[in-house]
């Protein structure tokens, strides 16, 4: 139900305007777009209850990140705007997060990317994110970034909802 929605949604922002026969048809195409995905399994359900177990944290994720680019950018100003710039010390550092699954570790790389005085500049290997940073203080900042626990526990919802996804599956199977 939550690919409905978040389709569904996502034509009305795309539409230039909003009547109901725009309306009806998005909701049309949300409807057989997401029954289609769901029958194909390229959406699975455990998805939609993960995100609605999540969506309080992603709120809270996306209000810290947001807290996060202000605090940067105002470091940021500060150091453009100071006499000398002597503060800036470009810094690569190459750090492996505690995070198991690699989507979690991209979102990490993107927040860091979002945030200003630093940007990812690539994922090696599996796990290890390299970041590029105006001085030291900015990089030892991104390797200690506090929403790495909040995407921690994230992963643990969707590995929780995975389980218990593949858990009624086999149960399923052993009632047929």
């Amino acid at each position: 139900m939550t690919l409905f929605f978040m389709l569904l949604v996502m034509w009305l922002i795309l539409c230039s305007r909003f009547t109901l026969e725009v309306l009806l048809i998005g909701a049309a195409l949300s409807a057989g777009l997401s029954w289609f995905c769901h029958a194909q399994h390229i959406w699975p359900r455990w998805v939609d209850r993960a995100i609605v177990r999540l969506s309080g944290r992603i709120v809270r994720y996306l209000w810290r990140l947001l807290g996060h680019m202000i605090s940067s950018s105002l470091r940021v100003c500060a150091i453009i705007l100071s006499p000398s710039l002597d503060e800036v010390e470009p810094k690569l550092l190459f750090f492996e997060p505690p995070l198991k699954e690699e989507g979690t570790r991209v979102v990490l790389g993107n927040s860091i990317t979002l945030t200003p005085g630093t940007f990812t500049v690539g994922l090696y290997g599996s796990s290890i994110l390299c970041i590029h940073a105006l001085n030291g203080d900015m990089a030892e900042g991104a390797r200690h970034l506090d929403l790495t626990p909040r995407l921690q526990q994230m992963e643990d919802v969707i590995h929780q909802e995975q389980a218990r996804d593949r858990e009624a599956r086999r149960e399923k199977e052993e009632r047929t």
